[in-house]
């Protein structure tokens, strides 16, 4: 029962969002990724409803954990493709007290973090047809985050 308001309250905040942002190009992004994350939010509460409608016991091969694994991975490679059309604001991006130092470091990290999250996408869902842990899902997330941080004070140290 917490999944829908919790549903309402990221579609809210992304709605919020976008008429806060000036700038089209990143209204749109902002607009998606709350699009998305609703989205998102929603298959997990129907793949949970559907487990608990039917009172299955062993959900076989496909599996929580693998449904979440597939599903935060296409989510990280959504994120992924957008993160180098976000133009500098106060909302959106891969925001760093290095990465907003100036345009050309801007652009620099949010490629290098697009990247970086479909590379994090594909590690997740991969490994969802061998090894459904999540703590691997986790550990692909800390891991990105520190990776990304790390190339925004490189970044903008030379650029």
């Amino acid at each position: 029962m917490i999944l829908p308001p919790i549903i309402l309250i990221i579609g809210l905040i992304f709605l919020l969002a976008a008429k806060l942002i000036q700038e089209e190009p990143n209204k749109r992004i902002a607009l998606n990724i709350g699009l998305a994350l609703v989205l998102f939010i929603n298959a997990l509460n129907y793949f949970v409803l559907y487990v608990q409608a039917n009172a299955i016991k062993d959900i076989g091969k496909f599996g929580f954990n693998r449904f979440l694994l597939l599903a935060f991975g296409a989510f990280f490679i959504f994120i992924g493709n957008l993160m180098p059309m976000v133009r500098k604001n106060a909302f959106i991006g891969m925001r760093t007290k290095w990465s907003v130092k100036n345009d050309a470091v801007w652009k620099k990290c949010q490629l290098f973090a697009g990247v970086s999250m479909i590379v994090a996408g594909v590690i997740c869902g991969v490994p969802a047809f061998a090894l459904p842990e999540l703590f691997a899902m986790v550990g692909v997330l800390i891991a990105v985050v520190i990776v990304n941080v790390i190339y925004s004070y490189i970044a903008a140290k030379n650029g």
